[in-house]
Order: C-alpha cells, then structure tokens, then sequence
C-alpha cells in the first residue's frame, strides 16, 4: 500500500480491524489454506468460503451505510474467525 492510500484512510495502526485482517490473508496460514483447497481438501474450501461469506456481509453493510455497531459487529465476526488458527 502507497503512503498516499495509508493517509487516504486516515493511518491504520496495527490492531485495526483492516489490518489485521489484511496480516491474516497474507499469512503462511492462509495461505496453506488456500494450497489445500486447491488441492481439493473439503476443510480448506469451506473455509474460504465462510470467510468470503463474513467479507462479503461486511461489505454489504458498509455498502448500504449500516450504523457503526453493525459494521463493528460484521469485523469482530472476521477477527473471531481469524483468531481461531492463531
């Protein structure tokens, strides 16, 4: 990410919800989990699939300008996930 995208969203720190979960997709863990699904294993592809499916709630919500608890909400359920492989 471009120093310009960093302050576009007013600086991320390291416990941002965005953050972390940008860590997650970039992790050895995921991306295990990415070579198996490919490889075919059922566990891995479902769950990218229920990660997509939390990603793609919260971008509904904030798509629609859902209130803040909501979309708080929607980041606790991806982070709640992600913390189950630490």
């Amino acid at each position: 990410m471009s120093d310009l995208e960093h302050d576009l969203y007013g600086g991320w720190k390291e416990d941002d919800p965005i953050t972390m979960i940008d860590r997650w997709l970039e992790s050895d863990t995921w991306m295990q989990i990415v070579t198996d699904a490919d490889n075919g294993d059922e566990d891995s592809i479902e769950c990218m699939d229920q990660l997509n499916d939390m990603l793609g709630s919260l971008t509904f919500h904030i798509s629609n300008d859902s209130g803040m608890e909501r979309i708080g909400y929607e980041f606790k359920q991806i982070l709640n996930f992600i913390n189950m492989f630490n």
